[in-house]
């Protein structure tokens, strides 16, 4: 995909306020969930059923085992209304 192509899917990162912007730069929340998971799951061993993952990653998030920071500039979130955004999310 060329940069015209990506057209307003390049230009999301903008429609939110500058406060916003190093959240959305970075996946660290979401590597710190994923090696959090992997952790616990490599004692555990395979799962029979995909809700049975989910209830581990549940506990996991509900006994402080996984933590996510605030993400900066939270109350702004409410004033950010572009059409594109759904899609795009």
């Amino acid at each position: 995909m060329t940069l015209e192509e990506a057209g307003e899917e390049l230009l999301t990162f903008y429609a939110f306020p500058p406060s916003q912007w190093k959240c959305l730069r970075t996946t660290n929340p979401i590597e710190a969930v994923n090696s959090a998971f992997k952790r616990r799951t490599r004692s555990q061993g395979a799962f029979t059923t995909e809700d049975s993952a989910l209830v581990l990653l549940w506990g996991l998030f509900a006994n402080d085992q996984i933590r996510l920071k605030r993400i900066d500039g939270w109350k702004e979130l409410a004033a950010v209304s572009w059409p594109g955004l759904r899609r795009a999310a």
